[in-house]
């Protein structure tokens, strides 16, 4: 398992450009309007209107927004590649989110 941790300096990443699993992921949002953390089933990081596989909402001003293994079953599988987005919409990708207001902890292999 490794862990991913973005500092605050960009929305999408693809932290694995095979076949994996997601075990638990922690994101913060600095913002005071609602974001959405999504999982993307790729192996390049998400572009607009991607649709994800898995969208949640992180809470305002400071929220955090926390899943793990209890929640995903033990993990998430992920059959082309694992990426991850920041977005302000739920349904699609919108790369409309502020990096440095947010940050995420990913446990994944």
């Amino acid at each position: 398992m490794a862990i991913s941790m973005d500092g605050g300096t960009v929305t999408k990443v693809v932290v694995k450009a095979t076949p994996g699993n997601v075990f638990a992921a922690r994101v913060t949002n600095a913002n005071a309007a609602l974001r959405y953390f999504q999982f993307h089933n790729k192996a390049t990081a998400p572009a607009g209107a991607d649709v994800p596989v898995l969208s949640f909402p992180i809470p305002v001003s400071g929220g955090i927004m926390a899943v793990g293994a209890e929640f995903l079953g033990g993990s998430a599988e992920f059959t082309v590649g694992v990426a991850w987005a920041i977005s302000t919409t739920a349904a699609t990708f919108t790369d409309s989110a502020t990096a440095n207001e947010h940050t995420v902890i990913l446990r994944f292999g």
